[in-house]
């Protein structure tokens, strides 16, 4: 019998499993078990790596080759997991600058990779997407986001003088009319 037609339901410390039913697909449950799934042709990737993120107790890091392939599997699990908020899906972008280019990445860039380092320290389930390149960057440490990171929800009350204070100490420049990322305006 092909590895692929496997029957393994559980595997013994160390062995691979293989992909038995799409929909309720075998996720390890500790370190050093592997799960191979097989002959996903389509978008089926994505919705069998979204039912294994429901059926996993934690958080899922899955490394992509390209840019490309992180957008393209983001979508597909957006997709397959609809807006289910019990299984985020967290897309940790490239930088998409080269190390010698004389032009910094695009603030929106910048915004959703500290978005997705804020999100990260809180997270009990769920699926951070990440292509391998941009994993094998260095990051600044847990504490440093969490202090230097500010998210509002809608309705929340706030110090407004404080708050202006906090967005100039962080490099926001208070203008009169709000014309460019990095810029605020108290009203």
């Amino acid at each position: 019998m092909s590895p692929e037609a496997s029957d393994i339901d559980a595997p013994e410390e160390g062995r691979a499993t293989h992909l038995r039913d799409p929909f309720t697909p075998y996720v390890p449950d500790k370190p050093g078990r592997k799960t191979v799934w097989a002959r996903l042709h389509g978008s089926s990737f994505g919705m069998v790596l979204g039912q294994g993120a429901r059926r996993h107790d934690g958080p899922m890091v899955v490394i992509t080759a390209d840019n490309l392939m992180a957008a393209r599997l983001e979508n597909e699990l957006r997709f397959y997991l609809g807006d289910d908020e019990q299984v985020p899906v967290i897309p940790f972008p490239d930088w998409e600058t080269l190390p010698y280019d004389v032009f910094s990445p695009h603030q929106d860039i910048t915004s959703q990779r500290l978005e997705a380092l804020y999100r990260l320290s809180a997270l009990d389930k769920g699926i951070l997407i990440i292509p391998a390149a941009t994993a094998m960057h260095r990051l600044a440490p847990r504490d440093y986001i969490e202090a230097h990171s500010l998210m509002l929800d809608v309705g929340e009350t706030l110090d407004i003088e404080s708050l202006r204070l906090r967005l100039e100490r962080n490099g926001y420049s208070c203008v009169s009319q709000v014309m460019e990322h990095g810029e605020f305006a108290v009203r």
